[in-house]
C-alpha cells in the first residue's frame, strides 16, 4: 500500500512536471498531456500486450500504444507523433519524475551521460534511438505496475486527474479491462 501511495504522489500534479500551455501548444488547454498518455500507454502495453514485463521499456513498443491511447483521448486531433512520444520518454529517464533509468545503446554511454547532464532536449526518434536502447523501471515500480489492482488504480487516477475533460475519457477507462 505504501508503494502505491508513494507512486501516486510522484505522478500527482505536484510531482509530475509537465510543459505549460503556450501559443505553440498542440494540445487543447492546460499542461501537456503527453507524459500522462505515455504512462497510460506503458501500463496498457504491460497488461494487454505483455510488453515490458521484465521492466525494460522499449521506445518502439511505447510509440505504437501511445498512438492508440492518444487517438482515444483526442479522437479528432491530427498529430505529429514523434515529439509527443519522444520527449516524455526522454524526460521519464532524464527529468522529473524519473520513472526509468535510460539504458544506453552500445558505445553511447558517455554521450547519454553528457546529454542528460546538459539537460539536452531530445525531440526526435533518431537522436533518442541513437543514444538509448531502452528504459529500465525500478524493480518496485515494475512490480507495482504489473499488479492488476494497483495498475487499475493508477490508470484510473491518471485518467481522472489529467484527462477527465477530454472527449475520449469514458472510452479510455474501458481499457482497464485488460488489467487482469
Amino acid at each position: 500500500m505504501t508503494d502505491l501511495l508513494h507512486f501516486i504522489n510522484r505522478i500527482s500534479p505536484r510531482g509530475l512536471h509537465r510543459a505549460p500551455f503556450t501559443i505553440k501548444s498542440t494540445w487543447v488547454s492546460g499542461e501537456s498531456p503527453y507524459k500522462v498518455i505515455l504512462l497510460l500507454s506503458v501500463m496498457l502495453a504491460m497488461h494487454r500486450d505483455k510488453v515490458a514485463r521484465t521492466g525494460l521499456v522499449h521506445y518502439l513498443d511505447c510509440a505504437r500504444v501511445f498512438k492508440e491511447v492518444y487517438s482515444i483521448v483526442f479522437p479528432n486531433a491530427d498529430s505529429d507523433w514523434e515529439p509527443k512520444i519522444v520527449q516524455p520518454y526522454w524526460y521519464f529517464g532524464s527529468g522529473r519524475p524519473r520513472l526509468w533509468r535510460l539504458i544506453p545503446q552500445e558505445g553511447q554511454a558517455h554521450a547519454l551521460i553528457q546529454a542528460i547532464s546538459a539537460k539536452k532536449q531530445v525531440t526526435n526518434e533518431k537522436t533518442l534511438c541513437t543514444l538509448v536502447e531502452c528504459g529500465e523501471l525500478d524493480g518496485g515500480d515494475c512490480d507495482l505496475l504489473q499488479d492488476p489492482l494497483a495498475a487499475k488504480v493508477i490508470f484510473a487516477y491518471l485518467a481522472a486527474e489529467y484527462l477527465s475533460k477530454s472527449p475520449g475519457y469514458q472510452q479510455l477507462l474501458t481499457l482497464t479491462k485488460y488489467f487482469k
